[in-house]
């Protein structure tokens, strides 16, 4: 005979921390001990007031979030695949003292953080190219298309140091909306966040900070060989479509799908 679950098995667990700086305060800051240089660019950078930055906010709400997680779970490994898996990852970015969203931090004491990143009306023409992401899931949206998305988040929370001199640093165009590639990995990044905006699982966004957007911004801010790489050069507008020669009759034969 089955049981019913009663309301107390399915309440979650109470977090150990019941806000996030208070688990910065008492856990992270406590345990998380680095070498950080004071040499703005040098090394790893730290500012005690890390809740002026945007980007650090949101990770650290999602580090805790999953922390919690994994501090509440049976599972013996949980809490080490929280270090190999979230906090590792967030650290890479928020340590970093060349481009991170602290980077300069050291450099003066008046610093709060990089600019927003610059953006230019997206055209009707290009916004009428995508579907809006609610006609592609389940879910109501909260940003219903990725123009929406990038203008009213993206551009707002994730902020980095722009240098904008071609091939240094990390490359970004206001008019990112004439790339692609970019436009492609966006409309993927937003979908992928709504969805884990929304899920039951209290580490569904650090691993959308960690698997999804860090793997992605890798290639949208390579300043060398990535899409909008020479992004400040003059009268520059993308890389060239690459070329593909036709197939032979013979080789579409040989991976057409079989009947």
């Amino acid at each position: 005979m089955t049981t019913s679950t009663t309301a107390e098995e399915k309440a979650p667990p109470e977090p150990q921390y019941a806000t996030v700086w208070l688990w910065v305060e008492d856990w992270f800051v406590i345990n998380i001990r680095r070498r950080v240089n004071a040499s703005p660019g040098k090394g790893l950078t730290w500012d005690p007031a890390w809740w002026k930055y945007p980007e650090v906010v949101a990770r650290m709400l999602a580090l805790h979030a999953a922390w919690e997680e994994a501090h509440a779970s049976a599972s013996a490994s949980a809490m080490s695949s929280w270090f190999v898996s979230h906090l590792e990852p967030h650290l890479r970015v928020l340590f970093d003292g060349e481009t991170g969203p602290m980077s300069l931090a050291s450099a003066d004491p008046n610093f709060s953080g990089h600019a927003p990143l610059a953006t230019e009306p997206v055209p009707d023409d290009v916004r009428n190219r995508h579907q809006p992401v609610a006609a592609l899931t389940e879910l109501e949206p909260l940003f219903p298309t990725v123009w929406e998305w990038m203008e009213g988040w993206f551009v707002k929370v994730v902020r980095r140091r722009i240098l904008s001199a071609a091939g240094k640093g990390l490359s970004w165009d206001p008019m990112w909306w004439q790339y692609p590639e970019v436009v492609e990995r966006f409309a993927a990044l937003h979908a992928a966040w709504e969805h884990a905006r929304v899920a039951q699982s209290p580490s569904a966004m650090s691993t959308w900070w960690c698997a999804h957007l860090d793997a992605h911004l890798r290639v949208i801010f390579d300043n060398t060989t990535g899409p909008m790489s020479q992004a400040g050069a003059a009268g520059f507008a993308g890389h060239p479509q690459l070329e593909a020669t036709p197939l032979p009759e013979v080789v579409k034969r040989q991976l057409a799908p079989a009947a």
